[in-house]
């Protein structure tokens, strides 16, 4: 597990940044894929995918002290790559493991994306991408990336290009294509396995091109 928690990075030249995020085509896409009803085709790899599921739980209403029934629907997931199962983290005797001295999943991504959004403007920053599957031979082979927030010292929302959008998908992508790890094992068997890494668990603030990020509670 990565346990630091704070990082500061130097900044990069403004000249720097203004090619980092206007060098991303508008077409380019951060996740190319091709989709087919519940078959997801990325990076020669095939996905199948769940059907979403619908969730009906209980709630208290803290000023009635209702309670109030509400219907929670749940993305598809991840269940089959290339004919294989991807196990949930719960299942797995045990988790993917740094390799050597390289970096872990999250290691690569955090500490990399801190680099990257020094080239942002003065903001707070989270970035939405989980679904992580790690395979059978310690390969990043799927995320899924949905939208990038940013907001100010007030916490007030602040509009985000589609450049800054693509590129920080592009970032992730570009990460996880560096990582290899040990593999998840079940009973001593290497299988794929979907992370429990959820990348809007992370908070990046930059001041002046330096970026500091935390695990957050919300």
């Amino acid at each position: 597990m990565f346990t630091q928690t704070a990082s500061k990075i130097k900044c990069f030249s403004g000249s720097l940044a203004a090619v980092i995020i206007m060098s991303v085509s508008t077409s380019a896409l951060a996740q190319d894929f091709k989709r087919e009803g519940n078959v997801v085709t990325y990076n020669g790899n095939k996905i199948i995918l769940s059907a979403s599921e619908r969730d009906t739980i209980v709630v208290v209403d803290p000023i009635t002290n209702e309670e109030i029934m509400q219907v929670r629907v749940k993305g598809p997931r991840p269940l089959l790559i290339n004919g294989k199962k991807i196990y949930e983290f719960e299942y797995v005797t045990s988790m993917p493991s740094r390799k050597d001295n390289k970096f872990s999943l999250e290691e690569q991504l955090i500490t990399n994306l801190a680099k990257f959004f020094n080239s942002f403007p003065d903001a707070t920053y989270r970035v939405y991408a989980s679904s992580f599957v790690i395979d059978d031979q310690g390969k990043v082979v799927y995320f899924e990336y949905s939208h990038l927030s940013a907001r100010d010292d007030k916490g007030k929302d602040l509009p985000l290009s589609d450049l800054q959008k693509q590129a920080t998908g592009k970032e992730i992508a570009g990460n996880c294509r560096l990582v290899n790890m040990n593999p998840a094992k079940l009973n001593g068997k290497p299988v794929a396995v979907l992370s429990d890494l959820y990348l809007h668990d992370y908070k990046f603030t930059v001041r002046n091109h330096v970026t500091e990020y935390v695990k957050a509670n919300n």
